[in-house]
């Protein structure tokens, strides 16, 4: 413990004479000053303790690295056999194998929904941007990330529109022929039509209750909830009616992170409390376009 200690509390940047606040650069160029015999010294010291038997033996047990020094066997978490290390891939076509047959076929399945306002203010390119960031999750964008965020196997999906009330809800059950499910979600999308006020509480709190039945029933999924707005809520109950409603839900029932949509002149700031309230986060569709902010939404789908 004593060597573990020293290696915490040992002040490593005033060893090379510079500031904590140093750049990697100043660092560098720290170590070129080492012509200094007493600096030397003083490194040759450090290089021998990280070395020691004592504290890569506390390296191999914390962190689980191989130690470097051939006096400390190796504990029962590494295996005795000879390991032949594995080739990396050195096609770009298969490592997009590997990692789309991954997403495809061996990471938890993601259930999830996408709560839409089409209410009036969606009208003209607001809408056009929610439609084309939709069909590029339904397949298409055909560029590599666009493949990376499409809707994937086993996956479920919901698309629930809403102004002043739930418009449309469609749920589908992504499989390996899941051709018809993303040209169903593409005409769809394509026949959403704006109207009407902005009923984001009474919406959310709908969805969030479906979301509780249906993780009651497949416990075994990845859950989450994208919220796209562009206007203030106008139709009640309120951002704190949610908040109450979330709160006295058992705590093991708070684990579907909400990822809300700033988008034209939706409230900021009560956007923010639902994304910090549920664990999600917060994404600004006025900096960026709504088809790369569903993009990298999906990367916490």
């Amino acid at each position: 413990m004593a060597a573990q200690r020293e290696w915490f509390e040992k002040d490593y940047y005033k060893t090379l004479d510079v500031a904590s606040t140093a750049t990697a650069k100043e660092i560098t160029q720290a170590y070129g000053i080492l012509s200094d015999p007493r600096k030397r010294e003083a490194f040759d010291r450090i290089v021998a303790h990280l070395k020691s038997p004592e504290f890569q033996r506390i390296i191999m047990t914390k962190t689980y690295r191989r130690p470097v020094n051939p006096n400390v066997p190796l504990s029962a978490d590494f295996p005795k056999n000879l390991m032949v290390e594995v080739p990396f891939p050195n096609s770009a076509s298969v490592i997009d194998a590997i990692l789309l047959g991954y997403l495809n076929e061996q990471r938890i399945p993601a259930r999830s929904y996408f709560i839409l306002d089409v209410s009036g203010s969606m009208a003209g390119q607001r809408l056009e941007q929610l439609k084309q960031a939709m069909r590029n999750l339904a397949g298409e964008d055909t560029s590599l990330t666009g493949r990376f965020a499409l809707f994937q196997n086993r996956e479920k999906v919901s698309v629930i529109t809403f102004a002043e009330k739930i418009r449309s809800s469609s749920s589908f059950d992504l499989t390996r022929n899941r051709t018809p499910q993303l040209d169903h979600i593409r005409s769809m999308v394509a026949a959403l039509e704006p109207g009407g006020g902005t009923a984001i509480y009474s919406t959310l709190m709908s969805v969030f209750d479906q979301a509780l039945e249906d993780r009651r029933k497949e416990p075994d999924r990845f859950y989450s909830i994208v919220l796209m707005t562009d206007g203030k809520n106008t139709v009640a109950p309120s951002l704190d009616a949610f908040e109450n409603y979330y709160m006295q839900l058992d705590e093991s029932m708070r684990k579907i992170r909400i990822f809300p949509i700033f988008f034209g002149e939706a409230n900021e700031q009560e956007l923010e409390r639902i994304a910090a309230l549920t664990g999600g986060r917060l994404f600004d569709g006025n900096k960026k376009s709504l088809p790369m902010v569903f993009k990298e939404i999906r990367g916490y789908q």
